[in-house]
């Protein structure tokens, strides 16, 4: 793997541990006094623009790797990949559909021999 790539993003999913931050929400749900209940909410509040900045990170990544995935794909179709459909039928089926406007729609060409 790239070097550059690697320390940008890591290897893992996500660079947030959440075992700490399931804890402090567990503690808001187990709170057996309203005092215990107002402390452990306050504190597990203080995770939210962490996890929303997470959310966020991961939300660019999976849109960084659709746009590979689609580019992968119209690369394989531009260059004459006769096994194009084969060889990516597993990511076509896992890619969110593209809209019909995006220059990048993944339309398979017409096995049929229209006028193109």
């Amino acid at each position: 793997m790239n070097e550059n790539y690697s320390r940008r993003y890591g290897y893992g999913l996500t660079s947030v541990d959440l075992s700490e931050m399931r804890a402090r929400f567990r503690a808001v749900v187990q709170a057996p006094e309203l005092p215990e209940l107002h402390q452990a909410a306050v504190l597990s509040s203080c995770d939210v623009p962490r996890l929303i900045a997470e959310v966020e990170r991961v939300a660019m990544r999976y849109a960084d790797l659709v746009a590979a995935c689609r580019a992968g794909i119209f690369f394989a179709i531009e260059n004459g990949d006769a096994d194009w459909l084969g060889s990516w039928q597993f990511v076509l089926d896992e890619l969110p559909p593209a809209p019909v406007s995006h220059p990048m729609s993944c339309r398979p060409p017409s096995s049929e021999g229209g006028d193109d």
